[in-house]
């Protein structure tokens, strides 16, 4: 899990990052891989969060909100 976070933190490509949410938001829908996410990654989701402000790509925007929303939820 952590080599996707890295991913989502530091690639500078758009789509890689988004494929890198669509990643971590299926793994948010399992109880104990969120809870390792926000135990051990949390930096992860402000970066999904500043990534979301600076998106130019309605479907980035769109995977960054359903990240954002299934992080939350779980």
């Amino acid at each position: 899990m952590c080599d996707v976070g890295n991913m989502v933190r530091n690639t500078e490509k758009e789509s890689i990052r988004n494929r890198g949410c669509r990643v971590l938001a299926n793994l948010c829908q399992k109880t104990a891989c969120c809870d390792i996410i926000h135990e051990d990654h949390a930096d992860v989701f402000a970066s999904i969060v500043s990534n979301l402000a600076k998106a130019t790509d309605k479907d980035s925007k769109i995977t960054y909100c359903r990240t954002i929303r299934l992080a939350l939820v779980c």
